[in-house]
């Protein structure tokens, strides 16, 4: 009941008082500046179970809405047709039972922002994605947020803000985010399909209190410029910590870097 207040606290706190939408089939576009409210799980087929126009938000309501068969092209299971849009919990979206081809739990357009809070995105092969744009310059504000079980990467964005995220067993980067800004991140056992890192950041900047990144393939962060506090950051299976930049470290437990600054080095 607290997180069902607190989803629709968020849904308030970002668009106001717009209309609701009751949804109990497939396919349902919720218009500009609207609230689609899942009424019952669902199971489709086709390019999406759920479309989010310009500023519209998607309320889970407590139910798992999914893809019902491996898709052969592009599929989301909320797909976000313009610039701004939000999905709110509690609630799951799921692409299927075993991840297919270029399925996503949500969609977004080049310059898209996605607002989520309180979700799980299960066994896609990209739980958060810009659907292939080049240059997509996405923004992700999470809360809540469990990304599990990707066969790719967990999310792929430009930047990332955060708070209370966990993401693990995905078969490449938990986070592949140019930018990440959070706290309380927990990004665990990814990269097992091709040797990838917990966090890739090739040139960005990692800025994470309590970050948690143990047993990746690769590194556990990997950045331009690592700014980690009350963190542990060990037993990945490469290396720990690798930045470029001389990485800024506060009350963190290590085993290796690049730096000599872990307590293994």
């Amino acid at each position: 009941m607290i997180r069902g207040v607190a989803a629709l606290a968020f849904v308030s706190a970002l668009f106001g008082n717009a209309a609701a939408i009751d949804i109990s089939t497939c396919n349902v576009t919720v218009p500009p500046g609207e609230v689609g409210v899942i009424q019952t799980d669902l199971s489709c087929m086709g390019a999406f179970v759920v479309a989010l126009e310009r500023g519209a938000t998607l309320d889970l309501n407590g139910h798992l809405i999914s893809l019902d068969v491996n898709p052969a092209s592009q599929q989301a299971v909320v797909q976000c047709n313009t610039r701004r849009c939000a999905v709110a919990g509690p609630g799951s979206l799921r692409c299927h039972q075993g991840p297919g081809n270029y399925s996503t739990g949500v969609g977004m357009p080049k310059g898209g922002r996605l607002d989520v809070t309180d979700a799980n995105i299960l066994l896609c092969d990209q739980g958060i994605w810009d659907m292939g744009s080049p240059g997509a310059k996405t923004r992700v504000y999470a809360t809540d947020l469990r990304v599990l079980y990707s066969t790719f990467n967990g999310i792929e964005a430009e930047k990332l803000v955060a708070t209370n995220l966990e993401t693990h067993d995905n078969g490449f980067s938990g986070l592949a985010v140019e930018q990440v800004r959070g706290t309380n991140l927990v990004v665990n056992y990814n990269g097992d399909d091709g040797g990838h890192s917990g966090i890739t950041s090739f040139g960005g900047v990692v800025r994470v209190t309590g970050l948690v990144a143990t047993g990746n393939a690769r590194y556990g962060v990997e950045a331009k410029k690592v700014i980690l506090d009350s963190s542990t950051v060990t037993d990945n299976d490469v290396v720990d910590i690798v930045s470029v930049r001389f990485p800024r470290l506060i009350n963190v437990v290590c085993g290796t870097s690049n730096w000599g600054v872990c307590a293994n080095d």
